[in-house]
């Protein structure tokens, strides 16, 4: 759909690397719809420090929004303690140290709707596929969507590339169903995909 985007922030923990980011988008140019270049501004180094002294970071932010806009609130928790690929087989979740950074999610969209009822505010979260149904339920009960039946589709990478890699993509955004819009199939990505993967199957890494 059409959509007049007017900022994006992020969070990123290395400095240098955040550095990176800004530029890269900053060297995008103009964007369509509008024809006008996204500021893509680095806002804190820890996620936590949003929420740390009386949440005077989301206060700011918060205080700059646009009248009645709708702000994405979009990212993934580390998946160690929820796929079950890992150690526990996921059976510890988001009581592990490193997926219960999974709560930072409602707990930033509580405030900025506290802060700003005008603002419509959505999470879009990612995290492994093949995690444990209660697990999966939790999130989505913390998200305040289950009455989304469809809000949380399975994505595989292999749709676009040789490695299967399942995610789910949990938001409360209006699904496709809701909006009356066509179904879009994914298409594969031409050869070779990123260069380096053919290096690291020629030598098993």
């Amino acid at each position: 759909f059409a959509a007049r985007f007017s900022s994006a922030h992020f969070v990123e923990f290395d400095d240098h690397l955040a550095a990176a980011v800004s530029n890269f988008w900053n060297e995008q140019g103009p964007h369509p719809p509008n024809g006008e270049g996204i500021p893509y501004t680095h806002l804190a180094r820890n996620v936590w420090d949003l929420v740390a002294n009386n949440a005077t970071i989301l206060q700011n932010y918060a205080a700059n929004l646009p009248a009645n806009c709708m702000l994405l609130i979009i990212g993934g928790s580390p998946c160690q303690q929820l796929t079950r690929a890992g150690r526990g087989e996921g059976k510890i979740g988001l009581c592990g140290a490193d997926s219960s950074h999974f709560f930072i999610f409602p707990l930033i969209c509580w405030i900025l709707r506290k802060l700003r009822p005008d603002v419509t505010v959505h999470p879009v979260v990612e995290n492994a596929g093949s995690m444990l149904q209660h697990h999966f339920a939790a999130i989505k009960r913390c998200l305040g969507f289950l009455n989304h039946p469809e809000g949380a589709p399975v994505i595989d990478s292999k749709s676009w590339c040789p490695f299967a890699r399942k995610r789910y993509f949990i938001s409360t955004l209006p699904s496709g169903k809701d909006r009356g819009d066509r179904k879009h199939t994914v298409t594969s990505r031409m050869k070779p995909w990123d260069p380096e993967w053919g290096t690291c199957m020629a030598t098993g890494n």
